[in-house]
């Protein structure tokens, strides 16, 4: 879910002016897109990596958009219905002799932490990652796939 700035209504707005100028003053401050406390380009946000959570009968699946970050800096732990993403991504080294004018990509570490629909088998868990999408595929565990249930006449 993406952060979003909920404005006031209308005749909130009027009455007092002060109050909006505050409160999305502090919105932004606290935005993580924001805000830089060392200078330079971005920090990754909260919700970073943006992802996908599906499944279907037989599997969990996890979609990760995670341009430009190498696959050796990525982290996956499962646990039953558990999950977290972590990684980080290098600061490009500049030279002396560079001028920045500008920088605006993110880089240093994320980790996204969340609880899966179901319980996956955690050592079957297959992960691919192609033109930075991220792509998990878990087995659901036996306990967590639905099992039709015979009624028998009495």
């Amino acid at each position: 879910m993406k952060n979003r700035i909920i404005k006031p209504k209308r005749n909130q707005e009027q009455s007092n002016p002060q109050m909006y100028t505050l409160r999305d003053a502090m919105s932004r401050l606290f935005d993580e897109s924001v805000w830089q406390p060392f200078g330079g380009a971005v920090a990754f946000n909260a919700d970073f990596p943006q992802l996908d959570i599906s499944e279907d009968k037989d599997n969990v699946k996890v979609t990760a958009d995670v341009p430009g970050i190498d696959m050796k800096n990525i982290n996956i732990e499962v646990e039953d219905d558990y999950m977290i993403i972590s990684g980080k991504q290098e600061k490009e080294k500049v030279t002396e002799e560079e001028n920045v004018y500008r920088e605006e990509r993110s880089y240093g570490e994320f980790r996204r932490e969340f609880v899966l629909p179901a319980s996956v088998e955690a050592d079957k868990v297959k992960a691919k990652l192609k033109d930075g999408v991220l792509k998990i595929e878990m087995p659901k565990a036996e306990k967590a796939k639905a099992k039709k249930i015979a009624i028998e006449k009495e």
